[in-house]
């Protein structure tokens, strides 16, 4: 009745969850883009080593995060393939 698939971290990424980075990276470097050239034209110079600190933080932030996720990932599809029965994708 139950099927076993056993899948992997290369099955997954397969999968098309790239909507969601092709929409949420522009609008986080767009504000930062868009506060340079505002410091850039008024010649404001404190705004410099806000933008490249905030800047610095944030990628260091999504590394972090991609790699928690993909830890998490793993994990999960460790203990997935362990099942002796399988799960139906559909109902």
């Amino acid at each position: 009745m139950f099927k076993k698939e056993t899948f992997t971290l290369e099955q997954l990424l397969q999968l098309d969850f790239n909507i969601v980075l092709w929409l949420a990276v522009p609008i986080l470097i767009s504000p930062l883009i868009l506060e340079w050239i505002y410091s850039y034209r008024k010649k404001i110079e404190s705004y410099e080593s806000i933008f490249f600190a905030s800047l610095s933080v944030g990628f260091v932030k999504l590394v972090l995060n991609g790699l928690q996720k993909v830890g998490l990932y793993t994990i999960i599809l460790f203990f997935y393939n362990l099942l002796p029965l399988g799960i139906p994708h559909t109902w």
